[in-house]
């Protein structure tokens, strides 16, 4: 087994997690198996109850584990299907060693972070070296060669020092060329086009002070890199010169691989961690570099945000968006519109809305945006333009539905007022019992006969991620589906309604599931699919 671990000193948020996932697929492209590790400092327990617009959004593993959006990308660049034990955050190391000294387990001794806390992130880490996933591009469980480990923020904060005395104690008795550091670094560029590395010196020295050595480092920077600068580097950090990479902003992530590999950065790997040639497989990369071509025609799509329009919080729309244009055929240019001026009639986001080819309402929680989500839906209705809504997308679709064509103009959903007598949406339903908690993870969907999502899929079960507290109040479905709003897909175990579809309209689906947490680049969501192609008729 071999380890890779990703950090950096300088600043967060300066693209370790693409960095991370680049190096995966180049490696699965040399033949090796590789998994992957987060570690999120952050006492936070998961990001489930952290706000995507802060934090980005909250992406949800096949077995139910909210995470943050590396754990996207990772599945994405990888084709490999992560679980829970793959997400380390502070607040479960700290949580399962209380856990443990509730049950006894210590002992009654006095607990501390060296080596309690430090022991638990050590058996996070084997847990995952000793557990097969399943590879999606090979249709296969797999056992990984490589790990690659991404360490969030930095290595100057006071929440990750656990985690580098853990690395420390971890690789104090492994051979070095089985594990090695690479770290992402902000380098300094001035106005005047001039490189400064002392915050490199600094994140180099911080490591070292914990007896680990930066083997590899990233620049971030748009400027190439002067001989005179990875010299300078090579001599205060320790580094090999021929060890020291350049990578500026490129115009998809998907160029980051290729960049790479460009740049040697798999020959430098292959020589510190001693690895020998396999079979290569350039599958991937291949296709990533048709995620960046140009086609000849465009269309644009508005996304009815109320996370703001910087991309996070719907990260995994995005890439799904971007897998299917390449499928079809066609560039997508994304046009925002912000949910609570919409609200408002305001001139500018009405204008969007007319201009767009196709909407997506995506999910969310709360009621902050809502009424402007509902005229977007009304819209798309009336003027026969075609709509995907997501989760919350597909709830605000049936009030929509229910206040404007059966005429329920108090119509609403439990989450909004839970004292209304007219919630067409309520507390999910599970086999007539109902529940608090969120209806988390892969569930599999029997889809109706002769549907429009039945052709769509070209199969009559599938299996969709969900993340939502809240349904389609069971009581109202024969009502709806009277009126021409047919429900085309129910849960195969607590038959819950999953998909609903409007007959005689160009396209306008609702699913309650996440169909952008299954979208990948070799195998592209044929929800989204469908819906591009509706939109560039």
């Amino acid at each position: 087994m071999k380890y890779i671990i990703i950090s950096g000193g300088v600043i967060s948020g300066i693209g370790k997690g693409i960095t991370a996932s680049s190096i995966g697929t180049i490696l699965k492209s040399k033949g090796y198996n590789v998994s992957h590790i987060k570690i999120d400092p952050y006492l936070n327990y998961s990001a489930g109850m952290m706000a995507p617009s802060e934090h980005g959004e909250v992406y949800v593993l096949s077995d139910g584990t909210e995470t943050d959006l590396d754990l996207g990308n990772y599945e994405r660049f990888s084709g490999l299907q992560f679980s829970e034990k793959n997400a380390i955050t502070s607040g479960k190391i700290y949580y399962n060693v209380i856990k443990q000294e509730m049950k006894g387990l210590f002992n009654g001794k006095t607990l501390q972070i060296n080596p309690h806390c430090v022991n638990e992130i050590l058996n996070r880490i084997n847990d995952v070296c000793e557990t097969e996933i399943f590879d999606e591009y090979k249709n296969k469980m797999t056992k990984a060669d490589i790990v690659v480990i991404e360490l969030g923020g930095t290595v100057g904060d006071n929440e990750s020092i656990m985690y580098l005395e853990a690395f420390y104690k971890f690789f104090k008795n492994i051979k070095h060329e089985d594990f090695l550091f690479i770290s992402v670094d902000f380098l300094v560029e001035l106005h005047n086009f001039e490189h400064k590395t002392k915050p490199l010196q600094v994140s180099a020295r911080k490591l070292r002070s914990y007896g680990l050595k930066t083997d590899i480092i990233i620049c971030r920077t748009q400027m190439n890199l002067a001989s005179e600068i990875i010299e300078k580097l090579a001599d205060k950090c320790n580094v090999d010169s021929d060890s020291i990479f350049h990578l500026p902003n490129l115009k998809s992530v998907y160029k980051v691989p290729q960049f790479l590999l460009n740049n040697n950065l798999f020959e430098c790997l292959k020589k510190k961690l001693n690895l020998k040639d396999r079979m290569h497989n350039t599958e991937i990369l291949d296709k990533f570099e048709t995620l960046v071509k140009r086609h000849n025609e465009t269309i644009i799509i508005g996304i009815v945000a109320k996370y703001g329009s910087k991309g996070d919080a719907y990260a995994s729309i995005i890439h799904a968006i971007l897998f299917s244009s390449a499928e079809v055929g066609v560039n997508i240019e994304i046009s925002w519109i912000d949910a609570e001026k919409l609200e408002e009639k305001d001139e500018l986001e009405l204008k969007k809305l007319d201009k767009s080819q196709g909407i997506i309402i995506p999910g969310g929680f709360g009621i902050r945006g809502i009424e402007g989500k509902i005229i977007a839906i009304e819209y798309c209705r009336i003027n026969n333009k075609p709509l995907l809504g997501i989760c919350l997308g597909l709830q605000l679709s049936v009030i929509e539905f229910a206040r404007n064509v059966l005429n329920y103009k108090n119509a609403t959903s439990e989450e909004f007022d839970s004292k209304s007598g007219m919630h067409f949406i309520s507390l999910l339903d599970l086999n007539g019992v109902q529940s608090k908690s969120l209806r988390l993870g892969e569930n599999n969907i029997i889809l109706t006969k002769k549907s429009k999502i039945t052709s769509i899929y070209g199969k009559n079960i599938v299996s969709e991620r969900h993340r939502h507290r809240y349904g389609i109040n069971k009581k109202y479905i024969d009502l709806l589906e009277e009126n021409g709003f047919v429900c085309s897909g129910r849960s195969e175990c607590e038959n819950v309604a999953e998909i609903f579809e409007l007959k005689n309209h160009n396209f306008f689906i609702g699913v309650q599931y996440h169909p952008e947490f299954n979208a990948k680049p070799l195998n592209p969501s044929p929800l989204f699919s469908a819906f591009i192609k509706a939109s560039f008729k």
